[in-house]
């Protein structure tokens, strides 16, 4: 008479664990860097949105001809250089601002509003 044996014999059995602990150990080994990827992309947003920010309030600032004509920047956001804006360019001004952080430059062109 035969028996009939079922189960897994003991070398499946460590096979199994091995390639487990295997692609384990490979998972961690990523784990510092799609982290450190992460912290960076949130920066980059922080920094993209400070600087849609700081063009919007200076869209607001040059509304008038008479703020246009000055040239007067606000103060850059935390982590940028102060903006430089180019003179008069036929019609429009283009204002830079760069951050420090990698993000960027950022480049804003405003038409004269007394055009």
């Amino acid at each position: 008479m035969r028996r009939s044996e079922v189960g897994l014999t003991l070398v499946e059995v460590l096979l199994t664990v091995m390639l487990i602990g295997i692609l384990s150990a490979s998972v961690v080994t990523l784990m510092p860097n799609i982290l450190h990827m992460t912290r960076r992309s949130v920066a980059d947003q922080e920094t993209t949105v400070a600087a849609k920010a700081y063009f919007e309030s200076l869209r607001g600032l040059w509304a008038s001809p008479t703020a246009y004509q000055s040239g007067t920047l606000p103060d850059a956001p935390a982590g940028c250089e102060q903006a430089v804006a180019s003179g008069d360019l036929g019609g429009y001004r283009r204002v830079m601002l760069t951050c420090g952080d990698g993000a960027g430059p950022f480049t804003l062109e405003l038409g004269d509003p007394s055009l």
